[in-house]
């Protein structure tokens, strides 16, 4: 049973990328994020928009960033800019 259960891991296991020679931890860092499907945003809030946000969040049951993106993607005038 033990060697089935490794057995097992051994096929789930998941090769990384390696980092070419060279390349440093500066740019490795740029091209990993480049492979993956999120961008990241920072903000400096008003004390009351940041409250706003919290509340918004706390009503609906999300976090930062289901919130974040709930907002933009339902906000009126951010409609059908594609």
């Amino acid at each position: 049973m033990e060697s089935e259960f490794n057995d097992n891991e051994a096929s789930e296991k998941v090769t990384r990328r390696a980092r070419p020679f060279g390349m440093t931890d500066w740019a490795w860092a740029s091209d990993v994020e480049l492979h993956k499907s999120r961008y990241h945003v920072a903000s400096k809030l008003k004390r009351n928009n940041y409250r706003k946000l919290l509340a918004y969040e706390k009503k609906h049951d999300l976090n930062h960033n289901s919130g974040l993106n709930r907002l933009i993607e339902t906000h009126p005038e951010l409609q059908n800019n594609d």
